[in-house]
């Protein structure tokens, strides 16, 4: 009888507890409670470039399903995955080990949406004559781990089946969803069919040696690139690195990427953003080309273009921000090649830049820098292998380069210039002294349609003869300030051979322009991202906001509680 006379007190009590787990639960962050978040979901929004599970190798052990190929066939001890004929079929979550040789068939991972997928690649070399050699059909994310000291191997066919092109897929590499490249040993791509690695949604690669040869793009993503700690060397008949759908982005942080291409060496419908790493580009047109905004934080650029008549170095069609790193560029001085060309805001305010090109549409950094900067145009031109070099007014050289195309206009910057200040432009043993009247500002005797700042005239360049240090072979180490990066890795590296790829033309891929860039990632200034990020924070912490769906949940949470105590009051009087 005592819990009869208590039934009601105990009804309350517990619908109370709910009541407050339901508000905690909804308002669990504003209260201190650390909401658990999975970054690597595709569904994930957040602002991270990398997550741990990205720079994450050590999670396979003895207990991993083991994968081994043996020519036309393949055999698989534990569970998850199946051969199918000459193939394998992951169809689970897990890790996975792959080795062996394959003749002619795939590595497929077909699991569930929700799926993360971990796959160890140990001596695994596969040939696919029909499709792609490793092909995500779907999962939510798979990550490819290149095992220590292992060389892997996948290779596509110049033919897909019927099957294959029906699914989309147009990569030696081809995923569906998001796929991440780590770990320390080497991955070789041979694509014949398209491009090397396509990926629908996001490409990130943080560790080991790639290198990808393909018909079209090298590295081609929908969504984003991202790369971290890798070595890259890619060879392409269109684009080498590609952020392709509307907004989408490529990000770098640091590593060593050689990119020799017909087309752009880096090209993002988004922004580009170069936080560090080492770059030596030898493209057929743009070096660098972002659809929005090329900021560049740190790192070396080297960019190489030959062959071209209308191509640019760094080219957006939005705004380009330098603040840091050491860049320079080379465009043969003919036709309309240009160093930097931008269709919006172009400031410096760190970092040191030789960029070299045709005079006829040269543009200088905007008078809005903080770093002061010259476009120097010469109508005379300079041979290519010519040193250009600047000096101060004791002779001390700040800056210099071999420039190895020729060329007729240098834009230069580096953080020793100083308004008001005499500086000498030394182009072989020509000279001239001009003094700096402004923060970008235009000298020489040939005037450029585009220029920015503004043209101030000099004496024209004069002939120095030819003294110590001043030739057009002089070192370019002899430089007091920042030296120019070593051109010796790049010396075995020839232009891309424009007429051998006139007709690998890439079909239309205007069937992925509809994807989207995930949330809150990329955006013209990293500085102004976490303005906003840091903003949107404090007010999240000062005030708690309530939607519709919280009054909605408070609300049933109330009338259940009522009606628990109707019940209760009920049963008692009952009793």
């Amino acid at each position: 009888m005592s819990t009869h006379r208590h039934i009601d007190i105990i009804c309350v009590a517990i619908l109370f507890v709910t009541l407050i787990i339901t508000v905690l639960f909804m308002n669990g962050e504003a209260l201190g409670i650390e909401k658990i978040v999975d970054e690597d979901a595709e569904t994930y929004t957040g602002t991270a470039h990398f997550t741990a599970n990205d720079e994450k190798t050590d999670m396979y052990t003895a207990s991993a399903t083991k994968i081994k190929l043996s020519g036309t066939e393949a055999s698989v001890s534990g569970p998850g995955a199946y051969a199918l004929g000459g193939s394998v079929v992951i169809k689970n979550a897990g890790t996975y080990s792959v080795s062996g040789t394959l003749t002619d068939g795939s590595i497929t991972v077909d699991a569930y949406a929700s799926s993360k997928v971990f796959i160890l690649l140990d001596g695994a070399d596969v040939t696919s004559l029909t499709g792609p050699a490793f092909y995500v059909r779907e999962a939510d994310k798979v990550f490819l781990t290149l095992a220590e000291g292992s060389e892997n191997v996948l290779t596509d066919g110049e033919a897909y089946s019927d099957e294959a092109v029906k699914g989309g897929a147009n990569g030696a590499v081809f995923s569906h969803d998001d796929l991440t490249i780590n770990g320390s040993g080497s991955l070789t791509v041979n694509g014949s069919f398209m491009h090397g690695i396509s990926v629908n949604d996001d490409l990130v690669v943080t560790g080991g040696t790639l290198n990808v040869t393909a018909p079209a793009d090298g590295l081609r993503a929908n969504d984003s690139l991202r790369l971290k700690n890798a070595a890259v060397n890619v060879t392409a008949g269109d684009d080498g690195l590609v952020a392709n759908a509307e907004g989408a982005y490529f990000y770098a942080l640091s590593g060593t990427y050689s990119v020799k291409a017909a087309g752009d060496a880096v090209h993002a419908a988004g922004d580009v953003t170069i936080d560090g790493g080492s770059f030596s580009i030898l493209s057929g047109d743009d070096g660098i080309h972002s659809d929005t905004a090329i900021t560049v934080n740190g790192g070396t650029l080297t960019i190489i273009n030959e062959t071209a008549t209308d191509a640019d170095g760094l080219d957006s069609d939005g705004d380009i921000f330098i603040r840091g790193g050491s860049t320079r560029i080379s465009l043969r001085g003919t036709g309309t090649n240009t160093g930097i060309e931008c269709a919006g805001v172009c400031e410096i305010s760190g970092g040191d830049i030789i960029a070299c090109g045709s005079y006829s549409m040269a543009e200088g950094f905007d008078s809005s820098s903080t770093q002061a900067s010259i476009l120097y145009n010469t109508s005379s031109g300079a041979e290519a292998g010519t040193t250009f070099s600047l000096e101060d007014a004791e002779g001390n050289v700040l800056i210099a380069w071999d420039v190895p195309c020729t060329y007729s206009s240098v834009n230069v910057s580096c953080p020793d210039l100083v308004v008001g200040e005499t500086y000498t432009v030394v182009i072989g043993d020509n000279i001239e002294e001009i003094t700096l009247e402004e923060t970008a500002a235009s000298y020489g005797d040939a005037a450029s349609s585009m220029f920015g700042g503004n043209m101030i005239a000099g004496g024209g360049m004069q002939s120095r003869g030819g003294g110590p240090g001043h030739s057009g072979s002089s070192d370019s180490s002899d430089a007091s300030g920042t030296e120019a990066p070593e051109m010796s890795d790049m010396s075995s590296m020839t232009p891309p051979e424009m007429g051998d790829m006139s007709g690998m033309t890439p079909p239309d891929m205007g069937d992925m322009s509809g994807s989207e860039m995930p949330g809150g990632m990329g955006g013209p200034e990293a500085e102004q991202q976490t303005e906003s990020a840091s903003t949107a924070s404090a007010s999240e912490e000062t005030a708690v906001t309530y939607t519709a769906e919280t009054y909605l949940t408070l609300g049933a949470a109330a009338v259940v509680l009522i009606l628990g105590l109707i019940i209760a009051i009920g049963y008692r009087h009952r009793s």
